[in-house]
């Protein structure tokens, strides 16, 4: 609510939702260009199928972030981000830019 209103007051447009992690609502698919889990990715009882979820709703060019606790190593989601993004949105749009 805070965010959705700081941004309306900046004149900027700004939806926020609250949802089940690994099933979104259909409504959202490939509507954004943004798609975020602050801390929820740690909670889901299915990281790959929560990660699907996040990139089904972004449209073409869009991204996902998300924050967790725990290093690589200790965290089941960043060892499933990279290939479950790579089977739902391609090679070529999950490479790493070029000077990143």
């Amino acid at each position: 609510r805070v965010a959705s209103e700081r941004a309306s007051a900046a004149s900027h447009e700004l939806a926020t939702r609250v949802a089940e992690g690994t099933a979104l609502p259909l409504d959202l698919a490939g509507g954004s260009l943004l798609a975020t889990s602050g801390f929820g990715v740690i909670f889901f009882p299915d990281v790959a199928a929560g990660i699907a979820e996040l990139s089904r709703c972004v449209r073409p060019g869009g991204a996902i972030a998300f924050s967790a606790w725990g290093s690589a190593e200790e965290t089941a989601a960043f060892q499933l981000i990279p290939t479950v993004a790579r089977e739902t949105l391609g090679e070529e749009a999950t490479a790493t830019p070029a000077g990143a």
